[in-house]
């Protein structure tokens, strides 16, 4: 059956390329034949999911695919001639776009397309992903960069260790998921083909998403509309088991084997990432970003001529190898890609700029700034190393102005960071009614090439406190806005730009100044918003009524340290960021917890002494820790948990007073406060449709 299978997909093939009048395929061509199936495989699902590769017919070029039937295709031509093309082009086989077979294919193009069929899964994988910029700042103009939102081999499976998941076979990674995912929020996931009735897959009339099908919203049985007949049922095509399952899920893709860096903006909760099946990197925390250097593990990676499979095995299990996260958080902590994964190629694979972090100087003329470089490893080994024992330099641009000559590195440098003073042209103050932006651009030089560059953008504001106000700029402000949570009603933890800029237009709306990003490190992209919208924001770590058992922990302030020093390290140019807190509600009325609060504080202060340093406290008066932050803050539920509402005034003004007796000089802030709702309740006598048999 396979052998039949394989003559009549060659004899089909063959066909259409006698038809088409494609190039000839060499022996270069036949030796890049993975390259080539890759490339093809791509152009087949794109023409089989759209029928839009018809001879004659144009069709969009799609490069935003994944791996192993996951991909919408590595190349999609304007004409099924035109794809061959595209394939000529994989293949470094140059194409004149003109037939040059009159007489059919000769033997070197029948082998090659031979050995394309009888490839396997894996090497089918489509690597084309479209090149293109990173979804927030900083930009990377020395770089080519590859944003791998799109569509991954999945497979979920459960409760197995996490070592023996790197063996995922083949077979089970059949079905396809959009990145960002988080596996266990989904209200449906995708058959695979293979599951689906008829293998045809359950969307009905015309080109419907799997999701629009089996979204609950829509209906008991999400939209009946899609379902061609009374025996594709809701049960069959939507697979309920993905909400809230715990245990190991596989994602896989595809990447240009020349990748030196991979930006996981948040994996969730303890993710282990392979190249080819072989470790590179773990990290546990399921907010903050971090980078994985393909260099430092080379050893463990193949050298493929062409490409290279990513594995991303994400645990969203509550272990105690993972204190920081625990299932007792009053909010849902889903596993998976949360948010978007970058591939960055580097012209000089070695030599980069891992940061630069640019700081206003308090006390100082407006415009003089600190900049401040993290580089890697080789930089700080190079001093003479380079041709003509070359040394490394640096040169700074301000707001797209020309770059001001290269400088020595060496000077600057200790150890792996460099920093140095910089005066900003045309110096503009960021301020919430103003909220001005500048641009700078770090270059990193090699004798005269530039082998590295990124641009980060920056507000010059400086925050303080008095005793009774938070000061920007000198100006006294009273901080308004609410707690928020990242979450939508329709795609779970993961947000588009646009979700995005609707919940900055309704804190506009609200009147609000301020937000606090609860209770966890937030979305890049959301950041950038603030900094453009002037709202000011209270970022902190992951964390939730915290016990003693756990700020007793060393694991877990380990693992409370690693969250923070990641945050800040990737939330240090946003202006729009004047707080860093951590350890929301935490048991810190007793001492045995101070040792854990005090080295958060410090360890805080240490890495960025420019912005204030806060907690949401439930013990209030109680809390023996609140010598340790600049900014007093309680959380405070009057009229729900504790006294009425019309005792709020009073109730307030005994903290503020309180404060002000036996922590002078910081001003105090209600961090949270309220009660929780019902849709359309407003009084005993106004229940909602549905609900006159709950209490008020």
């Amino acid at each position: 059956f396979r052998l039949l299978r394989s003559a009549v997909f060659l004899a089909v093939i063959l066909h259409c390329l006698c038809v088409l009048h494609p190039v000839r395929l060499s022996r270069a061509a036949l030796a890049r034949s993975t390259t080539m199936s890759s490339a093809a495989s791509g152009i087949a699902r794109g023409a089989a999911a759209g029928g839009a590769a018809a001879l004659g017919q144009p069709t969009p070029v799609v490069a935003a695919g994944g791996a192993g039937g996951g991909a919408a295709g590595a190349a999609v031509a304007a004409t099924a001639s035109a794809g061959v093309a595209a394939m000529a082009a994989a293949s470094g086989v140059p194409h004149s776009g003109r037939a040059i077979w009159h007489g059919g294919p000769p033997l070197s193009a029948i082998l090659a397309l031979a050995l394309l069929l009888q490839t396997s899964a894996a090497e089918r994988r489509a690597s084309a992903w479209q090149e293109g910029d990173t979804v927030s700042f900083p930009k990377y103009p020395g770089r080519k960069v590859f944003v791998l939102s799109g569509e991954w081999d999945f497979a979920f499976l459960g409760d197995v260790d996490l070592v023996a998941a790197a063996a995922v076979r083949e077979e089970d990674l059949r079905r396809r998921v959009a990145v960002p995912d988080a596996f266990d929020a989904r209200e449906w996931l995708c058959p695979a083909p293979s599951d689906a009735p008829g293998g045809r897959g359950c969307v009905g009339e015309g080109d419907w998403p799997c999701g629009r099908c089996c979204e609950v919203s829509r209906g008991p049985y999400g939209d009946e509309r899609c379902w061609r007949n009374r025996s594709e049922t809701f049960s069959r095509c939507c697979d309920l088991v993905a909400i809230g399952r715990r245990g190991v899920a596989a994602y896989r893709t595809s990447l240009p084997a020349a990748v030196t860096l991979i930006h996981f903006h948040a994996c969730s909760m303890h993710c282990v990432v392979l190249v080819d099946r072989r470790v590179v990197a773990e990290h546990v925390g399921g907010y903050t970003p971090f980078w994985v250097d393909l260099l430092e593990g080379s050893d463990a990676v193949s050298a493929s001529p062409s490409e290279v499979e990513l594995l991303v095995l994400a645990d969203n299990r509550f272990l105690p190898s993972r204190p920081v996260h625990q299932p007792y958080f009053d909010w849902y902590q889903p596993g998976g890609l949360l948010r978007a994964v970058e591939a960055h190629e580097l012209r000089s694979g070695a030599l980069y700029l891992k940061a630069v972090e640019v700081r206003p100087r308090r006390g100082w003329p407006l415009g003089e700034v600190e900049v401040k470089l993290r580089l890697s490893p080789s930089c700080a080994a190079w001093e003479g190393r380079g041709a003509g024992g070359s040394s490394l330099r640096v040169s700074l641009a301000f707001d797209g102005d020309p770059a001001e000559a290269p400088q020595p590195l060496a000077a600057l440098l200790r150890g792996e960071e460099g920093a140095w003073l910089a005066s900003v042209p045309r110096p503009r103050i960021w301020s919430p009614r103003d909220p001005n932006l500048h641009l700078l651009t770090v270059a990193l030089w090699e004798g005269v090439e530039e082998v590295d560059s990124m641009t980060v953008r920056f507000g010059l504001r400086v925050v303080e406190t008095t005793a009774s106000h938070v000061l920007i700029n000198g100006e006294p402000i009273i901080l308004q806005g609410v707690n928020r949570h990242e979450t939508n009603p329709h795609g779970g933890i993961w947000m588009t730009a646009e979700q995005l800029r609707q919940d900055v237009a309704l804190l506009h709306e609200l009147g609000a100044n301020f937000v606090r990003g609860s209770h966890y490190s937030q979305d890049q992209r959301f950041l950038d918003l603030c900094d453009e919208f002037g709202l000011l924001v209270w970022e902190e770590t992951l964390g939730w009524q915290a016990r003693l058992e756990h700020l007793q922990d060393p694991l877990f302030l380990q693992q409370q340290l690693q969250a923070l020093e990641e945050t800040v390290n990737a939330s240090a140019n946003h202006p729009s960021v004047v707080m860093w807190g951590f350890l929301n509600e935490g048991q810190n009325d007793d001492y045995s917890a101070r040792p854990t609060y005090q080295a958060l504080a410090e360890r805080a202060r240490a890495l960025d002494h420019s912005r204030l340093v806060t907690w949401a406290s439930k013990t209030k008066m109680r809390d023996i820790t609140l010598d340790l932050a600049d900014v007093i803050s309680f959380n405070d539920y009057p009229g729900w948990y504790d006294a009425s509402v019309d005792e709020i005034p009073t109730v307030w003004q005994s903290y503020a007073d309180w404060a002000r007796e036996h922590h002078p000089g910081k001003p105090i802030l209600m961090g949270e406060a309220g009660a929780s709702g019902l849709s359309g309740f407003r009084s005993p006598q106004q229940l909602p449709e549905g609900a006159q048999g709950l209490a008020a």
